[in-house]
């Protein structure tokens, strides 16, 4: 039967080699995540006492092998309990110093007595004690989106506590009358201490995995609110095909579609772009610049109406793929503002530039910024060389009626 339970337990060591691989996996996956790493070493520690166990057997070595297992069983079990309560919480704070003396305690007498009962005794209160920590700190952080972990570690945890329960109880009512009973009571030690190792590890992985993709979740939404809020069309784009990510409410309403209508399709299979030219371009130059600023194209709505936008956009990453959020401005009204502006001041400068009068404009500061050729007749002057000057009426006015001329320079410009 002994033998039997030995390979039972091969069989566990080897399935946690398998788990610390995984969590060795999670531990690169998640870098900031120092609870797994924590998580790891409680395990080394609880197999190496296990490993330890098994010299017990030989005379020499059996005060050593059992002082050793029983520290590094009981050490793995409260690492564990940091583990996860460094999971739960930012700060480590541990402020009951009396059940922390009360475990010095223990573990000393589970370490260094003589008396295998109370020894046996001692280490089966604090491994239960440790148990009772873990399982009360997984009931008061029980949360609808870890729910199903949570509640795999604490199934865990209960059957744990089972055993513990069973063997103080053995070790008071039955073991002072059965010695013979003890290395069968020592192996299923061994091997309710590694039960937390294999199904707790498994339960961490989930705990974890279901943690982080509630937390993505949750971030994917506040990114949804805030895009959502902005006043300009907002859309994120997976980089090298296009296909669309995520858009704000304005982006679809101006382009006349539904949010499922453009889900996982990609801007040339909506024709955003006029065609795949105009997108290499706009791709090209983000590849090249890293970040575009107010980078003009013509984009068209579902109804293939242009418009024009001018297109803020900059590389992310999500889910270690590369994204690209842009932010869009329809410019098309402003754009024709400017061009009728243009429009007008160039029929004004044909005005004035056939004008036998000197036409001189000014900016709010006083300062010259065109005039036409008659400057040259007057002041002698040619047009270039007057917008250069920093105040055209100190060379051309006296001093005396500076104030007086600019006075009235200001009034008649800029109704001062």
């Amino acid at each position: 039967m002994n033998l039997n339970i030995y390979d039972f337990l091969m069989g566990v060591i080897i399935s946690i080699v398998l788990l610390f691989f995984v969590l060795f996996y999670h531990i690169k996956l998640y870098k900031n995540h120092s609870f797994l790493k924590i998580w790891v070493a409680g395990t080394g520690m609880v197999i190496l006492g296990f490993v330890l166990s098994l010299f017990a057997s030989v005379p020499s070595f059996r005060p050593y092998a059992i002082m050793s297992s029983n520290l590094l069983l009981i050490l793995g079990q409260g690492v564990y309990y940091i583990s996860l309560k460094s999971f739960f919480e930012d700060k480590l704070k541990f402020s009951n110093y009396r059940s922390a003396l009360f475990s010095f305690l223990l573990i000393y007498i589970s370490v260094f007595s003589d008396n295998t009962t109370l020894r046996m005794f001692s280490t089966s209160i604090v491994l239960l004690m440790f148990s009772a920590f873990v399982l009360r700190l997984l009931y008061s952080h029980r949360t609808s989106e870890i729910h199903r972990s949570i509640s795999f570690l604490i199934i865990t945890y209960w059957i744990n506590i089972s055993f513990w329960i069973f063997r103080v109880l053995f070790t008071i009512m039955v073991l002072p009358s059965k010695p013979e009973l003890y290395e069968f009571i020592v192996l299923l030690t061994d091997l309710s201490a590694l039960l937390p190792s294999v199904l707790g590890s498994f339960g961490i992985i989930l705990l974890t995995n279901q943690k982080l993709s509630s937390m993505l979740e949750k971030e994917k939404i506040k990114f949804s609110n805030i895009l959502d809020i902005s006043p300009d069309l907002v859309v994120v784009t997976k980089l090298y095909d296009g296909k669309i990510f995520h858009a704000n409410k304005k982006f679809i309403d101006k382009l006349g579609y539904r949010f499922e209508d453009i889900q996982n399709k990609s801007t040339l299979e909506l024709n955003i772009w006029n065609d795949n030219s105009a997108r290499n371009s706009f791709l090209n130059a983000l590849v090249e610049c890293e970040t575009l600023e107010n980078y003009e194209a013509y984009l068209y709505t579902k109804e293939r109406e242009p418009f024009l936008g001018s297109i803020s956009s900059s590389k992310i990453v999500i889910d270690d793929e590369q994204y690209v959020i842009s932010i869009i401005r329809d410019v098309s009204d402003l754009r024709e503002t400017e061009k009728k502006l243009i429009e007008s001041e160039q029929k004004y400068k044909v005005i004035a530039l056939s004008s036998a009068s000197w036409e001189a404009w000014f900016n709010e500061n006083g300062k010259l910024i065109w005039t036409n050729e008659m400057i040259k007749h007057i002041i002698g002057y040619s047009p270039n060389e007057a917008t250069k000057l920093e105040d055209i009426f100190k060379d051309i006015v006296i001093s005396d009626n500076l104030a007086s001329v600019t006075g009235k320079h200001f009034c008649i410009n800029f109704g001062k």
